[in-house]
């Protein structure tokens, strides 16, 4: 008697502790999937995450405007301004800039930069330094740094600078503050006066050499120039 009304009590009260037990299952297989979504998402956020750094990580750098931050030449002003050959100027130039003439120039020329020239000048010269190829030039040189003469270069006029190198034809007065180097392929007919010379083997010299220190080169029009 005992034994089956305990086989009573446990028909009775087994399927709902089964219920109970399959509803505990339920709600933990929601949890479990509740928290594996979570994990999916955080994944995926993750990822996203990471995609947009790489993405910032490959983006190309802006290249910086160059008219927004001038360079030094241009801040200063000292542009290059260019005679072409087929240009003739009658009349004086004055500039701030460095200076490349080509073609022909009838006039004075005056710059707080440096001249190239390789064509055909009839007037004095002003300027920082200068570098004269196969050009002519029919006035006097006033240079405050450097003058270089190279070979085909023909020159009738007074040369002021601080060193001077001459390898074309020159004729007129040569005064330098530092040195003067006359080499092989040079001709000169004038005076020179310097606290240094050098002179290369087969130049031509029709002179006087004034070997002296303290030279005061006579470039008082450039230092006005400079000083304005």
């Amino acid at each position: 008697m005992t034994d089956n009304f305990k086989q009573a009590l446990k028909e009775v009260f087994t399927p709902g502790k089964a219920k109970a037990e399959e509803a505990l299952n339920v709600t933990a297989a929601k949890a479990s999937d509740k928290n594996q979504d979570l994990s999916i998402n955080k994944s995926d956020e993750a990822k996203e995450q990471e995609k947009a750094k790489k993405k910032v990580n490959i983006q190309p750098e802006s290249k910086k405007n160059p008219s927004a931050q001038p360079s030094h030449k241009e801040s200063a002003g000292l542009h290059k301004n260019v005679i072409t050959k087929d240009t003739k100027i009658l009349g004086s130039i004055t500039t701030q800039s460095d200076l490349e003439i080509l073609g022909i120039v009838e006039g004075d020329i005056e710059s707080k930069g440096n001249l190239v020239a390789s064509g055909h000048i009839k007037g004095k010269v002003i300027c920082n330094s200068a570098e004269i190829a196969s050009a002519v030039i029919e006035g006097d040189l006033d240079i405050t740094d450097n003058l270089i003469i190279k070979v085909g270069s023909q020159i009738n006029g007074m040369l002021y600078a601080k060193s001077i190198h001459v390898s074309g034809q020159v004729t007129g007065d040569i005064t330098a503050k530092s040195e003067v180097r006359i080499h092989s392929d040079a001709c000169i007919t004038g005076n020179i006066s310097t606290p240094t010379i050098m002179v290369e083997s087969g130049a031509i010299l029709r002179g006087k050499i004034e070997v002296q220190k303290d030279i005061k080169v006579r470039n008082e029009s450039l230092n006005k120039a400079l000083a304005q």
